[in-house]
Formats: C-alpha cells, structure tokens, sequence
C-alpha cells in the first residue's frame, strides 16, 4: 500500500469507499447508536441486513453491537498515520481482545 500523509487521510478514505462502490460517512459520531442509524437510513437498509467492518473495538464493533447490527473487527490500513489518542486505544484494545499488538476478530 501506499504511504499517504494525515491530511490526505479523508481523501484516502474517500477514495477507497469509491473504489469499491459505498457510503462513506465522515465524523460519524461513533459509537452512537444514531450515527449507525443515519447511516441505515441513508443506505435503506435494516440491522438485520446491515454488516459493519470496522477497525476499532470501542468506537466501531461496540457502536454496532449497541444498534444490533452484525460486525467484523479487521486490522488498520494503516496504523502509522493514527493520530496518538488513536494509537493510545489500540493498547487497550490488544487487552480487551486478550492479545497484544493485532485485535482482528470476526464476530
């Protein structure tokens, strides 16, 4: 993968959304059950046909479990542009999924 500076990271993320043809909602207001909501909305579809892929136990997977929506926990893209708070909640994700260093579990 390409190296990319942090502020080409929305550009980024708005690229890769694109490539593969979905929605991508910025400053989503994680883990609200409303931010998951919206984005149901937007998308017309349910919980129970909605899957969410998301990098980070306490913002994306316990977001989407809280509106019942199915979820797959997966590695960064890339880790070295996180910002520190970032980096700081990955240590306590390794401690949460029971690991260090990658928390990659499907659920």
């Amino acid at each position: 993968m390409e190296r990319i500076r942090i502020d080409e990271k929305w550009t980024f993320r708005r690229g890769f959304a694109d490539s593969l043809g979905v929605n991508h909602i910025p400053n989503a207001s994680k883990p609200s059950r409303r931010a998951y909501r919206k984005a149901m909305a937007l998308m017309g579809t349910t919980p129970e046909n909605t899957l969410f892929i998301g990098d980070q136990i306490f913002t994306d997977i316990f977001g989407a479990r809280r509106a019942h929506i199915k979820n797959i926990l997966v590695d960064p893209l890339e880790p070295s542009l996180e910002n520190p708070f970032i980096r700081m909640k990955r240590k306590f994700e390794g401690l949460v999924a029971g690991r260090r260093g990658s928390t990659s579990k499907t659920t």
